[in-house]
């Protein structure tokens, strides 16, 4: 008697091997490069936004001196 029948309806569904990159339908590798480049701007647009706190700091600091 194996585990799954001692558990009713908890028994293994379709599970799937997990693709390898290369064997993704192109919209799939579509879909992956856009998220990786609007994750890529996001951070940048994130960086830019540290920076113009810096400035910001800086001259609010001099201006209270």
């Amino acid at each position: 008697e194996n585990d799954d029948s001692k558990s009713p309806g908890k028994g293994r569904k379709k599970i799937r091997k997990i693709l390898k990159d290369d064997k993704l339908r192109t919209e799939t590798q579509n879909a992956l490069k856009e998220e990786e480049e609007r994750r890529k701007r996001i951070a940048e647009r994130e960086r830019e936004r540290e920076k113009l706190r810096e400035v910001t700091n800086f001259f609010l600091l001099l201006f209270l001196l």
